[in-house]
């Protein structure tokens, strides 16, 4: 795939449409915007795992454990994997003998979707690191030299000119709302792409800290992971 760097200043707000309601009967909730139209509301103000919040379709703190906090239950399977002091409690450590897989379910089928994580690299990739990834629906790498590089619709990816660094936590996330992908790194969007496909929908599970299906694990450990069914605070 190519991939297409950006760095914007000065954007105005973008709209947002919520995700319409799944195949497995759940339905989804409307963000709320607030008054400067620019700050959908993050779940995490209540809690970093909201089972309340339908739209919160995963959500892992990794407090010595893989339970998914959401209400959909989609608990990870690992192994080959430590905890280690996080961003906050716990967090999972992955490397190379790692594997921490989600099993295939509709609630990842969305129309629009916020990905954001924790992470505190070890080392940078040679060439790239999978931090989530979807078979091809969608993911975040880490690529040589700590650039994070997103793709949601199976269209273009989107690489950041600002590079992450080794032993520090930085929070990543990566936003679709039919008409734009942007990628934060810590909280500040460092780059964006006009986009309007459509995210696969497959029912297809996840991956955490690797490539699916190559491998390519992440050295490091991730924090407080959450899929979204909507636009929410990076």
């Amino acid at each position: 795939m190519r991939a297409v760097s950006a760095l914007y200043v000065g954007l105005c707000a973008c709209g947002f449409q919520p995700a319409p309601a799944l195949g497995d009967g759940r339905p989804s909730e409307a963000g709320v915007i607030d008054a400067s139209g620019d700050a959908p509301r993050d779940g995490a103000a209540t809690s970093v795992c909201d089972p309340g919040d339908l739209d919160l379709r995963a959500c892992f703190v990794f407090d010595g454990t893989t339970t998914d906090g959401s209400s959909y239950h989609n608990n990870a399977s690992a192994t080959g994997t430590t905890f280690t002091t996080g961003h906050t409690g716990q967090a999972i450590v992955t490397g190379a003998a790692s594997n921490v897989t989600v099993a295939p379910t509709t609630s990842f089928d969305v129309a629009v979707m916020t990905l954001k994580l924790w992470i505190r690299p070890t080392t940078l990739p040679g060439v790239r690191a999978g931090l989530i990834d979807s078979a091809g629906r969608f993911r975040i790498f880490v690529q040589a030299g700590g650039a994070i590089r997103c793709a949601l619709t199976g269209g273009a990816d989107l690489t950041s000119p600002i590079a992450i660094t080794t032993g520090a936590w930085q929070r990543v996330a990566c936003t679709y709302d039919q008409a734009t992908m942007k990628i934060y790194v810590d909280g500040v969007m460092v780059a964006m792409l006009p986009q309007s496909g459509t995210i696969p929908m497959p029912g297809s599970g996840i991956v955490i800290g690797q490539n699916n299906p190559t491998g390519e694990q992440f050295d490091g450990a991730i924090d407080e992971l959450q899929v979204w069914g909507s636009i929410v605070a990076p």
